[in-house]
Parts: C-alpha cells; structure tokens; sequence
C-alpha cells in the first residue's frame, strides 16, 4: 500500500507495508520509519497548550485515525493459508509418497485427518479473532483542547499533541503523558497487573529531579553520596 501527500498534510511521499509507515525524508532522502513525538524533553510536554485545527487535521493525515481495527478473513481465505504452510506442504507430499507403496490406504486417512486438523486450528483462529474484536471499546466523545477552547471530538480523532481531559472512570483513549494531577489506572487488559496503578504527573517528577539536585547559597550543585555495603 502506497500514496502520497501534499505539504498541507505534512506527510509529502509515503508508502505503508505491514501496517508501517515509511516517510520521504527530503534531508536524506531516503525512506525512513515514521517518528512519532514520544522523545521530546518533558518540558515540552508540560508546555503544550494543545493543537489547532490545522495542525490536528496536519496530524491525523501523517499518522493516520487514532483506531484499530482487527480484520476478519473469510474462513477459505485462512485455509488455504494453512494449506500454503511449508509443513502442511511437506506432510502432503509424504502422503504422496505413501501412496505410490502399499500404504495408501493409511496415506488416504491420514490425508483426512491432516485436512480436518486445519479446518479445526482455522475455526479455533477465526473465534479468537472474533473474541478479540468484541474487546474493542466504541468510540466515545472525548475533550481536547483545540485552538484555545476545550470541545468535544471522536476518540478515533485524537491526534499526536492533542492535550486531553480525563474524567473519572473514563476510558484513556491513547498513549498519553500526564502532565497535571494524578490518576489511578488499570492497567490490567494491557499488563495482566490486577491491581491500579497510582501515575503521577511529569510536573512531579520535575519538582522531584529539582529537589534532588538541590542547590547551596553559593549557586553550587549539593550531592549526596552513599556508600555502598560490601
């Protein structure tokens, strides 16, 4: 899958294979991985006022819809997939073999059984696909900030440097960095930890680095040292 992009969008030429995006870097220019803003110092997180219109619809279109969908094949789709697996194709031809002996009536049944084997492991994969596509949560409106005003928008609209309101008992709608107050988070459906997780703001964790690197009357940097038990 490939297209290309015009300045306004922000993402010029670009081509997707495997759900990756590969962006024309026109410094280099080559093709690079798409970076996403997950390494920017925290003051810059702590800083953002949010997006404007231009620049979450400039967003939207260079990392695409903040949504998942799980596809589901067609079950003959998936079989013959199965069918293409270099094992699956090295047993039929041991079959075959088989059968040019005295074997084939024991060549026959275990053809059979190996065809039922797949059908059985595609049916087993299509219901857990399925099951997993009953876990995806509807879209729910969510506030962002937006050009100074907060509003309403689609959790499938959310953009990269969207700041967010997070209410009680809400849903995180992304990956997000908290940069006021605290919350308690489950986080179960993504670690298997049962039990919430106090997250702290990055405000915190500055005013936590600043005291740690306290300073003296003079301006000079205060240590404290450990020692270490041998």
């Amino acid at each position: 899958e490939g297209g290309g992009g015009g300045e306004e969008g922000g993402c010029g030429v670009f081509f997707r294979v495997h759900a990756t995006t590969f962006v024309l870097e026109r410094s280099s220019g080559a093709f690079e991985k798409l970076r996403y803003p997950t390494t920017l110092p925290l003051r810059e997180y702590s800083a953002s006022r949010g997006l404007t219109d231009e620049e979450a619809a400039g967003a939207c279109h260079r990392y695409g819809r903040n949504s998942y969908a799980v596809p589901l094949p067609a079950f003959w789709t998936l079989y013959r997939e199965h069918m293409a697996a270099p094992f699956f194709v090295f047993q039929m031809l041991c079959v075959a073999l088989w059968c040019l002996d005295e074997y084939w009536h024991y060549a026959v049944f275990t053809a059979l059984l190996l065809f039922a084997f797949e059908a059985i492991t595609v049916h087993t994969r299509l219901r857990n696909m399925s099951s997993l596509r009953t876990m995806i949560k509807p879209s729910k409106p969510v506030r962002v900030c937006r050009t100074g005003k907060w509003r309403e928008v689609e959790q499938d609209e959310v953009a990269p440097g969207d700041l967010l309101w997070l209410g009680g008992g809400g849903v995180v709608p992304c990956d997000a960095v908290l940069v006021s107050g605290s919350c308690v988070v489950n986080e179960a459906m993504l670690t298997g930890e049962s039990t919430p997780q106090l997250k702290e703001s990055i405000g915190r964790m500055e005013e936590e680095a600043a005291a740690a690197d306290g300073e003296d009357g003079e301006g000079e940097r205060c240590l404290r040292i450990k020692r270490d038990r041998l």
